[in-house]
């Protein structure tokens, strides 16, 4: 995973559980086959529920890290975008 390759960004800042993962799959809706996202959230919740999300929707987590308190998480969507 390169931190500095993504195709959009999304910041859930200041939501937790599970007001990040609803907003990263409306946003979802607007990608195409094989973009990836870079997801910034302070609900270190999400280092557990995206992955998660991810296997359920098949699509590719990539990583993450974490910085100044804040997560880091890449994903790769597929075919299935709804």
């Amino acid at each position: 995973m390169k931190k500095d390759e993504f195709d959009f960004e999304i910041d859930v800042c200041g939501f937790l559980c599970p007001l990040p993962i609803i907003k990263i799959q409306n946003f979802v809706g607007q990608l195409k086959n094989k973009d990836v996202l870079k997801i910034i959230a302070s609900d270190k919740g999400v280092l557990i529920d995206v992955p998660i999300w991810c296997k359920i929707n098949n699509y590719k987590f990539l990583g993450h890290y974490t910085e100044k308190n804040k997560y880091y998480l890449m994903i790769q969507v597929n075919d299935n975008v709804k």
